[in-house]
């Protein structure tokens, strides 16, 4: 049975300002709940067993010491040891700023001095997006708005597609990863933004396909299974046509879909110039064929000897005790 133990707070009896101001909003709610319950072991006895904490906030162990690694990656505290039995050593940090998703410290609110602030189309682009998330924006992602029209030079119009397209992501870290992929493919207009939405769209769906006919969830599909896709896809130059026979032969021999088991195939096709369904198969008639055309030795040890002519009638009508003349 695991036990939490904590270290860091000595008198405090409430949560920090900034967890309620900054991190509350965006906060999954076991998590919140089991971070209070941590600051309630804190102030009192400094430990207590896992089990009571999951049982306090009405969650599982294994989700008290998930949130605990969620909020040591938000900076809030610090995980010093952990162990396979479920033992855990924290240390809240106190006095430190706490980490946004990026990484990166919580800035101070931004001040009303700010020109694009006073801007009345900016504060129009704000209550749209707000209105896309359906939630106020934070600070870290308001200033991220702000380097977008200025670093990024995306119009409005690209802005709200960019956040439209990162639904339930609003992460700065996340957003920031696509709008400079959009940079790094020339998107300057909505036109240009609607087309990349497409591709990727499109990219996914066939992500969604191939794993539905493997026989695999599609969302658990990780960053190297897409990165591997999109080599069989863009370097190999294979359609989905292709990935889903390739997936086949490799069901029909190990009897479940393997990702590197498939590479393996897709590999020795594209070397073997093979580019579509048709030439896989025509490539397979042409294997057996040869294989046909070998026909091969019998070496049993009858054969070794040299084989004698028998007259059969004759040798018959010998065990029979017949003469020719009885005929």
């Amino acid at each position: 049975m695991g036990k939490v133990i904590i270290t860091g707070v000595q008198s405090m009896t409430w949560i920090p300002s900034y967890i309620i101001e900054e991190l509350l909003r965006d906060s999954p709610g076991d998590e919140f709940k089991i971070l209070t319950a941590l600051y309630h072991v804190a102030q009192k006895t400094g430990s207590l067993e896992t089990t009571a904490i999951a049982k306090i906030c009405g969650v599982t162990e294994i989700d008290v010491i998930s949130a605990c690694e969620y909020w040591d990656g938000r900076g809030v505290l610090t995980i010093l040891t952990m162990d396979s039995a479920g033992n855990l050593e924290l240390a809240f940090n106190p006095n430190a700023a706490p980490l946004d998703e990026t990484g990166g410290r919580i800035q101070p609110p931004i001040q009303d001095s700010s020109e694009h602030l006073n801007d009345s189309s900016f504060q129009e682009l704000v209550g749209a997006l707000e209105m896309v998330m359906g939630k106020p924006i934070s600070p870290t992602l308001l200033r991220f708005v702000m380097e977008l029209k200025d670093d990024y030079h995306f119009d409005d119009e690209v802005i709200m597609l960019l956040f439209s397209s990162c639904t339930g992501k609003e992460t700065v870290n996340y957003m920031e990863k696509v709008a400079m992929s959009w940079r790094k493919q020339y998107v300057q207009t909505a036109e240009d933004a609607h087309s990349l939405i497409r591709r990727f769209e499109d990219r996914w769906q066939t992500y969604r396909d191939l794993f539905k006919y493997m026989g695999m969830d599609p969302s658990t599909i990780s960053e190297p299974q897409q990165e591997q896709m999109n080599r069989w896809l863009d370097d190999y130059g294979f359609d989905l046509s292709v990935l889903k026979h390739a997936a086949q032969r490799c069901i029909n021999q190990l009897g479940k879909a393997d990702m590197n088991y498939i590479e393996g195939i897709l590999k020795r096709w594209r070397n073997d110039g093979i580019t579509s369904v048709a030439d896989a198969i025509k490539k397979d008639k042409v294997a057996k064929g040869a294989r046909k055309g070998v026909q091969p030795k019998d070496i049993t040890s009858f054969n070794n000897y040299e084989q004698r002519n028998y007259d059969y009638d004759s040798l018959e009508k010998s065990l029979l005790g017949w003469r020719d003349d009885d005929e």
